[in-house]
């Protein structure tokens, strides 16, 4: 997992953002006041990588910027500098504890999961969108709402953004989404074993139940080993 992106016309979103706890949807607006949010630099060393699969870009989330017992919801926003011509995609970051959404000049591009009353996450993944036309226009402004799921014991480097955004042209886009996902596949694949495993135990478990002491032991383990690959 731990292969570097592809090199071409893309730009990666790191540097200084602006960070609120808390859930508003105004802060979507580029006309909502931010300049009380602290500040915070989310700037990956080319040596940093995640601790389980190797994946590139890695970053301290907010548990480990001022903010050690934030649970719930957290808002980021920057000014993004515009090129001067051509259409735009933005690929959205890789690694999230544990869901997003992205507005850009306060409309909304989609993310990872379901936020809102009922929030739901299902763990962060590649995503691209394209961008609308910003003819005539030097800047945009990018607003991130990630949600962290609460009462799951996190550690000292949990919460928000664990990766940042790139801002790349459309016609570079697609080739950097697909190389995230070759490389989360990659990185994660290895626990495709385990179920493998599993189902390979749970057969076992049958042939062999004719011939022990106790036949219906193995036919039940073999049940659990099933529904537990299931899981």
């Amino acid at each position: 997992g731990g292969r570097p992106d592809p090199v071409g016309p893309a730009k990666v979103l790191d540097g200084s953002w602006r960070f609120h706890p808390g859930d508003d949807p105004s802060w979507a607006d580029p006309r909502s006041d931010d300049r009380n949010w602290d500040r915070i630099d989310l700037v990956s060393l080319p040596s940093n990588h995640d601790f389980d699969v190797g994946l590139p870009g890695y970053l301290a989330g907010w548990h480990a910027r001022g903010h050690p017992d934030l649970e719930g919801y957290g808002w980021y926003r920057r000014r993004v500098a515009l090129p001067a011509q051509g259409d735009l995609t933005l690929l959205g970051p890789t690694m999230v504890d544990d869901g997003y959404e992205m507005f850009w000049n306060g409309k909304p591009l989609g993310g990872i999961g379901r936020l809102g009353h009922d929030p739901k996450v299902v763990g962060a993944r590649p995503f691209l969108v394209k961008l609308p036309p910003s003819v005539g226009e030097h800047s945009a402004l990018l607003a991130i709402r990630t949600f962290m799921q609460p009462g799951l014991g996190r550690d000292n480097q949990s919460g928000g953004l664990r990766s940042v955004p790139t801002l790349a042209a459309a016609s570079f886009g697609d080739t950097l989404y697909n190389a995230q996902w070759h490389r989360t596949i990659a990185g994660y694949i290895v626990e495709i074993a385990l179920p493998i495993v599993m189902f390979l135990l749970a057969v076992i478990a049958l042939v062999v139940a004719p011939s022990m002491a106790r036949p219906g032991f193995a036919r039940w383990l073999s049940i659990a080993l099933v529904a537990t690959a299931c899981l």
